[in-house]
């Protein structure tokens, strides 16, 4: 999407605060693989002259469904099935003409990004295109890996499929300041040079700016020769702005979709979180005009804490307690990295939810990284509310701690639980010294 120049000022202070050897940037709605950068390091770790390592990568959806049709058209189209593993040899040509790569799937050596000042400011809406073209302007060395590595989503708010003025008038800046000294990619350059002329000036005759329209879509008959969709928007331009927009927007709608138009016309899934009340599911979203659209999180109902003496009956023992948790949520992902910090992942259990939040809440549905709940063989995870307390009323969240010793859960508040897996792991420790020493 287009980003606001604060926001793109905050992206340079970003990378002019990063540290370390590598950097990547990539929308915070892509994914990465789990292999992805270990994959990438090794290269650059074993080819020191290696400036950067892309990779191929995944189309998803909306719904982050992986669509293997559109993946393959995808690779087709822009060559990527083309490229075979090794140093791409002619850089200029893949990032420029055929735009084979992509900086989302990339590992940069910080250095080579620093080397050109990373982004372009007057590239904002392209700039990912013209990152990679300066890299190859100034010699930088690129590597192909073809795996899939990394998820790119389709979605509407992109502004280079949308073509959208910004975009273009970005795009003609980039295309106009770069200069290759083979001859024959020049002449591509002056080409799609011309190209973009004609769609800006389509844009603009469109929106009502027309003499600029007109200009540059007479530039670009100067090099492109005649054509019926040049002459079209010369013509449109002398009629009423409605009646342009009007045949202009038939002539998209007559136009067949491609496979990028497919994926991000599906419907997408609507994320919802019921409640709970008396214990009986209801699928309703959170009031907010009476907080006037504040968020405002509800108080945890479950609240005890678990001590090395076992005071109020909750005593710090290994394979008592059972976690349950979503890769979705980042307050869950807080109490998995103080399960594995503090040595606990073989002393409680875990359970993981589907990432997708449906009608009927977080559930167990097979899925990518889902583990079922061993306990109570749950469906939904509203299922171990109501084993805890069959009459409760709330939010049904995560993370949750469950005692499996007393069947009653414990913690559903990622602070408190922080808290309590601390003071398990220093128990645990403690009793282990103890056994140590008499031993």
């Amino acid at each position: 999407m287009r980003k606001t120049w604060e926001e793109v000022a905050i992206c340079a202070q970003v990378f002019e605060a990063s540290q370390g050897e590598y950097f990547i940037k990539f929308d915070d709605d892509d994914a990465l693989t789990p292999e992805f950068l270990e994959k990438t390091v090794k290269v650059l770790d074993e080819n020191k002259n290696v400036d950067f390592v892309c990779t191929n990568h995944w189309v998803i959806d909306k719904d982050s469904k992986r669509i293997e049709s559109a993946t393959k058209e995808n690779a087709i189209r822009w060559g990527k099935d083309q490229l075979k593993q090794g140093i791409i040899e002619d850089l200029d040509w893949q990032t420029f003409y055929y735009q084979s790569l992509q900086v989302g799937s990339t590992l940069f050596r910080y250095s080579c990004l620093k080397e050109v000042d990373y982004m372009n400011p007057k590239a904002d809406g392209c700039e990912d295109f013209d990152l990679l073209v300066r890299l190859a302007l100034v010699g930088k060395v690129g590597y192909f890996l073809p795996e899939y590595l990394m998820e790119y989503r389709f979605h509407g708010g992109q502004t280079s499929l949308g073509q959208n003025l910004h975009f273009l008038k970005a795009k003609l800046h980039c295309i106009d300041s770069y200069k290759f000294s083979n001859q024959e990619l020049e002449e591509k350059r002056k080409i799609k040079l011309a190209s973009t002329q004609q769609d800006l000036g389509l844009r603009l005759v469109e929106k009502g700016e027309t003499q600029e329209g007109r200009e540059l879509l007479t530039a670009s008959k100067q090099v492109l020769g005649a054509s019926k969709r040049v002459d079209l928007g010369l013509l449109m331009s002398y009629l009423p702005l409605n009646l342009r927009q009007l045949i202009l927007q038939v002539f998209r709608q007559l136009k067949p979709k491609d496979y990028t138009e497919k994926v991000r016309s599906q419907p997408i899934r609507n994320m919802k979180n019921g409640l709970l009340i008396d214990g009986i599911w209801h699928d309703q979203w959170y009031d907010t005009k009476s907080t006037g659209g504040r968020f405002v999180r509800q108080q945890s109902q479950f609240r005890h804490k678990i001590t090395g003496e076992g005071k109020d009956g909750f005593k710090a023992e290994s394979n008592r307690y059972h976690l349950y948790v979503s890769y979705a949520c980042p307050w869950a992902h807080r109490t998995l990295i103080f399960r594995a910090i503090k040595g606990l992942e073989d002393m409680i259990s875990v359970s993981v939810v589907h990432w997708f939040m449906g009608e009927f809440g977080w559930t167990f549905e097979p899925g990518e990284g889902v583990i079922s709940d061993p306990i109570h063989n749950a469906k939904y995870l509203y299922e171990v509310y109501t084993k805890a307390e069959s009459k409760y009323t709330g939010r049904v969240t995560v993370p949750i701690l469950w005692d499996k010793k007393l069947i009653l859960l414990l913690i559903m508040n990622h602070q408190k639980l922080s808290e309590c897996l601390t003071v398990h792991s220093m128990i645990l420790v403690r009793n282990l010294e103890t056994i140590i020493q008499k031993h």
